[in-house]
């Protein structure tokens, strides 16, 4: 794939941008989710949905902004992830656990316990199912799901460029700024439609993936959202925003699925990004989420 990325680069990206955006193609991981599962599940399974297999004695995940229970996505095996990771940029082995609420928070969890030591997690009281009232039962309201059923994944090594949106397109545009071949429509469009059939998925139309660039829904820049919450995002950033922006990097992108029975929004997408000095030393406890729609 990636020699495929670098001969379309060749042929269709102006000539002043090819090997910046060369250097930009990122390994990624796509995570594909398939067939339910028809029997019991090995403890420590790579899998969406259903309960967690966490540590014995670790509690379930909850919010400290509003209390409220972090909904449970999907678990991988490390040992599963390792032999796609090209750059080894994830622990070899362990559980990474990933959670989000309805805040559109995110929440992930790594332990390195073998999998003799891990559990069938208890769900939260919060998830329980609860007897309907009077009025539900009338105007027929239906609980919230919050435990989707259990399917199995796949991996696959794939690679990536940045979106047109992107921090390192700016970046990337403005290091050629005012020189010959510089056209401000940096993706030609055959050069869109090319690179969507060699990246995009074929047997299953969710975009999830670990690692490499976000694909957006919307153009914006999903590191600023992380990175300065609550700021109105700028046309032009500074050189210093421009390196705290550029230090945050996706850890993993949740599509909304049928298959899995994940919706974010309107068919919309959920990012989890992290530092990359935090990921570097295998530290999970600062990824931040933001989302977007159709």
């Amino acid at each position: 794939m990636k020699d495929k990325i670098i001969a379309l680069i060749d042929k269709e990206v102006p000539l002043i941008y090819r090997e910046g955006l060369k250097a930009l193609i990122r390994p990624t991981i796509r995570v594909m989710t398939g067939k339910r599962f028809d029997s019991s599940i090995p403890m420590g399974s790579s899998k969406f949905g259903g309960v967690p297999h966490l540590p014995a004695g670790m509690e379930w995940p909850c919010s400290q902004t509003d209390q409220q229970d972090y909904r449970f996505v999907a678990q991988f095996n490390l040992a599963d992830v390792a032999l796609y990771d090209e750059e080894a940029s994830l622990p070899k082995a362990g559980m990474l656990y990933f959670f989000v609420d309805d805040s559109n928070l995110g929440k992930v969890i790594y332990s390195d316990l073998p999998t003799d030591k891990l559990v069938l997690s208890e769900l939260p009281e919060s998830f329980r199912p609860k007897e309907k009232s009077f009025f539900q039962k009338i105007f027929s309201f239906n609980s919230p799901q919050y435990i989707q059923e259990e399917c199995q994944v796949e991996f696959k090594r794939e690679y990536s460029l940045p979106d047109s949106a992107s921090i390192y397109i700016d970046i990337l545009k403005e290091q050629f700024k005012g020189q010959a071949g510089v056209d401000d429509d940096f993706y030609p469009e055959d050069f869109i439609e090319a690179l969507d059939k060699i990246t995009k998925p074929r047997d299953n139309d969710a975009d999830h993936h670990l690692l490499g660039h976000i694909q957006p829904m919307q153009s914006s820049s999903k590191e600023w959202e992380v990175a300065f919450p609550g700021q109105r995002e700028k046309v032009k950033f500074t050189q210093e925003e421009t390196k705290v922006l550029t230090e945050w990097i996706l850890l993993f992108q949740l599509d909304s699925d049928e298959t899995a029975g994940t919706v974010w929004g309107d068919s919309g997408r959920s990012y989890l990004l992290i530092r990359k000095e935090a990921l570097k030393n295998g530290d999970f406890s600062d990824v931040r989420a933001t989302m977007d729609c159709c």
